[in-house]
């Protein structure tokens, strides 16, 4: 049997255990498959979503999303699961790095990369800058709930750069 034909087989039994939430069947398939050819970048993403959205290993979920990156940096989706990864972890300038660079990705969600600057951007209080990048996401946006989600990111913002002036008048 051909090798990348058993894995790509074994990837997609994988990804219907994670659809029917049989992490533990997932895992352990994702596992063979990496045991097999450890540079395959699909398995280490999923590995990394299964780790760190189920699992709540981090410390390992990290080391499987940037292997992804690694072997297979042309992997549009990777990108996002692990700028999201990073912000769940207040790391907010390491989340813009990896997702600017996802956005030189073909085939990449840019609507949702620029959506995900602009929650680090926001969660920093940076609200100016967060407005900014939901533009962004709305320019690359393509289905309206999608573009109705951005216009009330935006809209959440300014209204914080408001709050965040009357608290700063309210410290006199």
């Amino acid at each position: 049997m051909n090798t990348l034909f058993y894995i790509d087989e074994l990837y997609m039994i994988a990804n219907k255990q994670l659809e029917n939430d049989e992490n533990a069947e997932a895992r352990k398939t994702l596992h063979e498959i990496l045991l097999e050819d450890p540079t395959y970048g699909k398995a280490h993403n999923a590995m990394g979503w299964l780790l760190y959205m189920k699992l709540d290993e981090y410390a390992a979920a990290e080391v499987h999303y940037k292997a992804a990156i690694k072997f297979e940096p042309t992997l549009p989706y990777v990108y996002f699961n692990y700028v999201n990864f990073l912000i769940h972890q207040n790391r907010y300038r390491e989340a813009r790095e990896i997702a600017f660079a996802g956005l030189e990705v073909s085939g990449s969600s840019k609507s949702a990369l620029w959506a995900e600057i602009g929650r680090s951007f926001e969660l920093e209080e940076q609200y100016k800058e967060a407005m900014k990048a939901y533009y962004q996401a709305l320019r690359k946006s393509t289905e309206k709930s999608e573009i109705e989600r951005m216009r009330a990111n935006i809209a959440r913002a300014r209204a914080k750069i408001g709050l965040s002036l009357k608290r700063w008048l309210l410290s006199f």
